[in-house]
């Protein structure tokens, strides 16, 4: 008999970390990864990173929940939790630049996570919006219904002027 079930439905719903560092690197890594320390404890290394590397988002989902990432020239892409690249607790993660069709001096500032539609109803998720920030000082908001469809080569957030940039994404 032929398959006729999502490829989607293979895949277990798992909590992830979802971690993002300054330089463009991103992983997941499962919520069991990390666990409570004792008093006394020592502590354990969460994420390696390149030299002078920082972590800038650091995002508990599940491995199901819709990710936009935003940059700093105003478009968003998007994928789901699942198809970010897997990794240990001390792995570096993978560069954005391989995953998204970046564009020259482009950079993903800001990742968001949609809102699980299953557990909001219609009125509910309407009302719900993203907040933008440039460096110029504008500010703009719009609906998360906005970023149901992303295509898959990203999509025109905000429209920037010349050498502005985005600076701010809630």
């Amino acid at each position: 008999s032929e398959f006729e079930h999502d490829i989607e439905d293979l895949i277990p719903r798992e909590d992830m970390v979802v971690t993002k560092t300054l330089g463009g690197y991103v992983k997941r890594t499962p919520v069991s990864t990390y666990q409570a320390q004792n008093r006394g404890g020592k502590g354990k290394k969460g994420l390696t990173m390149h030299d002078e590397d920082i972590t800038t988002n650091m995002i508990v989902c599940n491995t199901h929940t819709d990710m936009l990432f935003f940059t700093s020239l105003g478009r968003v892409y998007k994928t789901r939790t699942y198809k970010l690249p897997l990794g240990t607790a001390t792995s570096k993660g993978r560069s954005l630049n391989n995953m998204l069709s970046l564009m020259e001096d482009e950079t993903v500032e800001f990742i968001v996570p949609m809102a699980d539609h299953s557990n909001i109803q219609g009125e509910e998720l309407a009302n719900m919006s993203l907040m933008f920030a440039t460096r110029s000082g504008q500010i703009r908001r719009s609906s998360m219904a906005d970023f149901d469809y992303v295509p898959s080569n990203g999509k025109i957030a905000i429209g920037l002027e010349e050498g502005d940039r985005l600076i701010g994404v809630a």
